[in-house]
């Protein structure tokens, strides 16, 4: 195996093995939590975490989708690789905020759902009729991994929001059972031992060739030949 392999597996087991440990971390200290916080959209902040429920103004009206490369385009729109699986991300304003044809006084979230192209919304959007803004119960998850922060950054510079003072509400989101984000994290940590064995097994490798170099090729065989040995 050459070098070059190692040195490319070694970065695979290593991005897999974080990803994992800080998943199941995450997943488990939200676990932990298991109650849901209700909000009126005007109580959140940017520091708001956890399970949540919030009662706000839906912005349908000013929702953009973002395609997996990061093109950010308009419900009812379109934009180069643009498919159902698109995320939408849908402003969240206060109750009494809703009007639609004018610009929310203020956004309390991002609300992300990744099933709006999916649903009568989205056919309601393909049709070119922007759906109104309404008065909703969004529940869902902000921070412990939930949501897709990279796609919302997009999304939120398209709509001119500042993604670090307006939280990311990943709707749907519920948290999971506690065994099984230990599992991950496990999975994690079984990973850096691996990466251990692979190093080690990489450096006595090199040893050996670095010890096989001294001899010539007549003794490297006479060493190889099981026949001479004891």
């Amino acid at each position: 195996m050459s070098r070059a392999v190692v040195i490319a597996l070694l970065i695979i087991l290593f991005a897999g093995s974080t990803a994992a440990l800080w998943l199941g971390v995450e997943e488990a200290r939200l676990a932990r939590i298991g109650h849901r916080s209700d909000y009126a959209a005007e109580e959140m902040h940017p520091s708001t975490r956890g399970y949540v429920a919030v009662f706000g103004c839906v912005r349908h009206d000013l929702a953009v989708a973002t395609t997996a490369d990061g093109h950010v385009y308009a419900l009812g729109g379109s934009a180069p690789g643009a498919s159902d699986e698109d995320r939408v991300f849908t402003p969240l304003s206060a109750r009494d905020d809703c009007e639609e044809g004018r610009a929310p006084k203020k956004v309390y979230a991002l609300v992300e759902d990744d099933d709006a192209l999916g649903n009568t919304i989205g056919r309601v959007y393909k049709t070119r009729v922007a759906p109104p803004p309404v008065p909703a119960f969004v529940e869902g998850v902000i921070g412990y991994g939930a949501g897709s922060t990279m796609l919302a950054r997009h999304a939120a510079g398209k709509l001119g929001l500042d993604l670090a003072q307006t939280p990311l509400l990943a709707k749907g989101r519920h948290p999971g059972v506690l065994w099984v984000a230990v599992v991950t994290a496990a999975a994690g940590l079984h990973g850096y031992a691996l990466i251990a064995v692979v190093i080690l097994w990489s450096r006595r490798r090199a040893r050996r060739a670095a010890a096989r170099g001294q001899f010539s090729d007549d003794e490297n065989a006479f060493y190889d030949d099981d026949s001479h040995h004891a």
